[in-house]
């Protein structure tokens, strides 16, 4: 079953070649689409992905060391993963290593295996024809990821592909805390098939390029390229109801809309205070497949209350970097 992640935003791809030819000219047609840093010495690759990894610890919004309990926010602050979005530098960190295989003095395997035994680095490795099989056996043995083969049909197409899917793999991976807990909540939309395509169906509608989780039900801010922001609202049958329970003094009309779950009411809460009926965020509300998860798709800033806080767009950084 796919899983999803819980944050995601692009990275910065480390590409190791001793041609440093084909290392500008990758990156040069990588550039539209991520940025690269490339690296001629395999051992100042494998130290600057060793530094760039423990630096990310230090951010991490969710950690796989937590003691999982029934409630999640016990030890996750789950409103807080979201801030990621207003640091800069969060598309620098590289969790993709692009290495080249044949290289004269320390070749691409051997670069690999000390990449994965210091960190959790994706890697993908570049080899020849001739070097197929070895890159074969790599990948059985999970000391590379991928491999592609230079010059080969859409290389670059390929390349690209696989620098994305790893990405994302890579993001799902630090998000198992959470992965973990949420699958002993019933229903939960995060263990939903249907909904892990209707998420990613969102992304490529409204052409997302990162996403944070806001809430336990599911609910995500979503960012494309120029840094628009749209919002995925999602609730369990359970959220609807204890909703509909909080309006209890609301007119009668409005009563009826989150009863018979047209509506999805969300509101700002502050320690154990609530906003006012009046000062309520209401949406359209969409049923899934006949499921008890319900959602709504929010441009702007109308789904959630978040820091008034300068976001450097993934377009922006590009453009910089």
């Amino acid at each position: 079953m796919q899983t999803l992640a819980y944050f995601y935003y692009p990275t910065t791809a480390v590409i190791v070649d001793d041609d440093t030819d084909f290392l500008n000219s990758l990156k040069l047609a990588l550039a539209p689409h991520c940025r690269s840093l490339l690296f001629t010495s395999p051992e100042q690759a494998k130290d600057f992905l060793v530094k760039d990894y423990q630096n990310y610890l230090e951010l991490n919004p969710i950690h796989n060391d937590y003691e999982i309990f029934s409630d999640v926010q016990a030890k996750i602050d789950i409103p807080s993963i979201h801030k990621t979005v207003f640091n800069p530098d969060r598309f620098k960190q590289s969790i993709v290593a692009i290495v080249d295989y044949d290289m004269p003095t320390f070749n691409g395997l051997a670069l690999a295996r000390k990449i994965r035994a210091a960190t959790p680095t994706k890697i993908i490795m570049l080899t020849g024809e001739a070097d197929k099989n070895t890159a074969i056996d790599a990948f059985n043995k999970q000391e590379i990821d991928s491999f592609i083969i230079k010059n080969s049909e859409s290389y670059l197409d390929k390349l690209l592909q696989c620098f994305s899917q790893l990405q994302h793999a890579w993001f799902a991976e630090q998000s198992k805390s959470l992965t973990d807990a949420f699958r002993s909540v019933k229903h939960h939309p995060s263990q939903d098939l249907d909904f892990i395509q209707l998420f990613d169906q969102i992304c490529t509608n409204h052409q997302i390029v990162e996403y944070y989780l806001i809430d336990e039900s599911c609910s995500f801010l979503m960012l494309d390229k120029t840094g628009r922001i749209t919002w995925l609202i999602t609730r369990t049958e359970e959220d609807m109801q204890t909703y509909y329970e909080l309006a209890e003094d609301a007119p009668p009309a409005f009563l009826k809309l989150l009863q018979d779950r047209k509506k999805i009411a969300n509101f700002s809460q502050i320690g154990d205070a609530i906003e006012p009926i009046d000062k309520w965020k209401i949406h359209d509300a969409l049923q899934l497949k006949d499921k008890p998860i319900y959602y709504c798709v929010v441009p702007g800033k109308d789904g959630f209350s978040i820091d008034d806080k300068p976001i450097l767009s993934y377009e922006e950084f590009l453009q910089k970097n």
